[in-house]
């Protein structure tokens, strides 16, 4: 008796290392959260997610990132367009449509969801409500054991909402500071160069997810200052490693996943049309009830 309760209770963690590795690997599309969700010392233990670097600016500052110092207001984004214009941006370079690259195309370029991990210790880089951009050393999550980070500023605009979505754009346009060479070699080893790293993280084939956060600020004449952090997962930019792979788009996407159905070139949409516990599920029926009674 007792060898059968290790056994099964083996088989209980195979299962549920088997569901969390499909859920890190994200093969299945999971819903668009909405909310921003509280990130607290409380909820996570941000100071056990430290850098070699430095300290995870989320333990620095106790976990409180979801207010900022006056006279600077978080900014509610729309994360539906930040994601879709990363997406169409990514797509649009994939696809070989990038005149810069002239026919370079990406075989494994991911489509990115939003993380409310990554957008969280976003927010912690704008707690202090900055008056010059400031890369934080140290803004990793539970999911992300490495992860890049975008900064931009803009004075002067009246819709900060929009300015975000122009700062993408001028994120990706370093693209012009570079030869098609230069792309086809960091493809293969990525070697950095000084104004292009926000589109080179921008297109970094394999980041999965991006979390982002923003402050504007009232200045005369009805004008406001922006600022925004974007977080990417896993991270960008690092020397020697591969930035993508040349082919056909989605002609290499991770085992498991197709095209995207809105971003062709991009690989996103799960083959299996039930998630991993419900095909077990419907195959062992009596292993998924154990498993739930026993998780409460």
């Amino acid at each position: 008796m007792k060898n059968s309760v290790s056994l099964y209770l083996m088989g209980l963690t195979w299962l549920n290392w088997r569901i969390a590795t499909i859920s890190g690997a994200n093969l299945l599309q999971q819903p668009f959260n909405n909310t921003f969700k509280s990130r607290s010392l409380k909820a996570i233990d941000w100071c056990a997610l430290n850098c070699p670097k430095g300290p995870n600016i989320a333990c620095t500052l106790k976990g409180d990132c979801l207010t900022i110092a006056a006279p600077c207001q978080f900014l509610k984004l729309d994360k539906a367009r930040l994601l879709d214009l990363h997406n169409q941006l990514r797509n649009l370079f994939a696809t070989g449509n990038e005149p810069q690259a002239k026919g370079l195309q990406v075989a494994d370029m991911m489509v990115v969801e939003w993380d409310d991990d990554l957008a969280f210790t976003a927010s912690c880089n704008l707690k202090t409500c900055p008056s010059s951009m400031e890369h934080d050393t140290c803004h990793i999550t539970p999911n992300f054991m490495t992860s890049g980070q975008n900064l931009a500023w803009a004075a002067g605009v009246t819709d900060c909402s929009e300015q975000s979505l122009k700062m993408v754009h001028n994120w990706y346009n370093e693209v012009r500071e570079l030869s098609a060479d230069q792309l086809h070699s960091w493809g293969k080893s990525f070697q950095f160069q000084s104004g292009t790293g926000h589109f080179t993280q921008l297109i970094w084939s394999k980041v999965t997810h991006i979390g982002c956060a923003a402050f504007e600020k009232d200045l005369e004449s009805g004008r406001k200052e922006c600022m925004m952090a974007c977080n990417y997962g896993p991270t960008g930019n690092v020397l020697g490693r591969a930035m993508f792979k040349e082919g056909p788009p989605t002609s290499a996407c991770p085992r498991g996943l197709v095209a995207n159905s809105k971003h062709a070139g991009l690989c996103g949409a799960a083959r299996r049309n039930r998630s991993f516990l419900e095909a077990v599920g419907a195959a062992f029926p009596c292993i998924v009830a154990l498993q739930r009674m026993f998780s409460g």
